[in-house]
């Protein structure tokens, strides 16, 4: 008498899988949501509206950042250079006009600027096959010593007033962070409601099977690593404009960090094909909180830095839990 066979159906498996995703997903959306609580109820000064509006600020100072490596992520890649292209793209626009040169120009040239390193990156990988870890962190260094060279490693200051119009409020909200919710819904629709989006899903899950399938898998992860660059360009618009200068260290040590974080606590995977606008966005948002609390309660920046060490180790477990069927 034959045995049967007991295993499972994949179709059974995968929706173990989805199912287990899920779990985790609301698990963490709840212990942050109970975290951020406690926090608004207890720190001094939480609900001020000065503190409200930095809050957003340094929201849509970064944002970008997250929203592009959500889309690489999804591919099933990384981008680590985007801190050291901001900073070559501001230093690049900011010596461009202090020289007398034309803030749309400037403007244009930023704009290039992150292009030009979501090419190099996107041919990198989607092209030459290179590993994307190493591609975006070779040129995280190429582009630092870009933002040390234009700015002479010094502070680029005296900015015309119409282009740190860029920072300008309408009533309390900063242009900066409604150019940032504006473009986190054009890329929401643009992953969950067109072809190109699902075509990024199946290149993060199995780039074989969708080769296979005839997707031209180079030329989505290429596009990824572009709109990436592009999104650094823009960042490096609204941050030089926030800050009214611009450096080769305006963007914080732990901000590549605090990006990945944000971005695995609101569905993405480090292993692709997972991800979603709206909760990079709230991972973003819990992380600059988190942030803003530190300095609210005068917690020293070393320790916040070790804590902030332990809630990504914490993530990239997070990360690990999503995968277990």
């Amino acid at each position: 008498m034959g045995t049967q066979s007991k295993a499972l159906p994949a179709g059974f498996l995968a929706s173990i899988r989805e199912d287990n995703k899920k779990r985790v997903n609301a698990l963490v959306g709840v212990v942050a949501v109970i975290i951020l609580i406690i926090l608004a109820l207890t720190v001094p000064n939480f609900f001020s509206m000065q503190n409200i509006v930095n809050v957003l600020e340094q929201v849509s100072s970064v944002g970008f950042y997250a929203l592009g490596l959500t889309i690489v992520l999804v591919c099933g890649g990384i981008d680590l250079s985007v801190p050291g292209v901001i900073m070559a793209a501001a230093c690049l626009g900011g010596s461009y006009m202090v020289n007398g040169g034309s803030w749309f120009v400037a403007v244009l040239m930023m704009l290039g600027m992150g292009l030009l390193f979501g090419f190099i990156n996107g041919i990198a990988v989607a092209k030459g096959k290179m590993i994307p870890f190493i591609v975006t962190l070779s040129t995280l260094v190429l582009s630092q010593g870009i933002a040390e060279y234009l700015s002479a490693a010094q502070t680029i200051y005296g900015l015309p007033d119409i282009f740190l119009a860029f920072n300008t409020k309408i009533g309390i909200v900063p242009v900066g962070v409604i150019v940032f919710i504006i473009v986190a819904l054009i890329l929401m629709v643009l992953l969950t409601r067109t072809r190109l989006g699902r075509t990024f899903f199946m290149v993060g899950e199995n780039i074989e099977t969708a080769r296979v399938s005839g997707i031209k898998t180079d030329r989505v992860l290429f596009l990824s690593y572009l709109i990436s660059g592009l999104l650094a360009g823009i960042g490096a618009i609204f941050l030089t404009a926030r800050l009214g200068s611009a450096t080769a260290t305006m963007v914080g040590d732990t901000v590549t960090n605090d990006t990945i974080a944000s971005c695995i606590i609101g569905g993405a995977s480090l292993r692709g094909g997972q991800g979603n606008i709206i909760g990079s966005v709230f991972g973003l948002i819990f992380i600059t909180i988190v942030g803003n609390c530190f300095n609210l309660l005068g917690i020293s920046y070393y320790v916040g830095m070790v804590i902030k060490g332990l809630i990504v180790a914490l993530v990239i477990y997070i990360d690990v839990l999503r995968a277990r069927g």
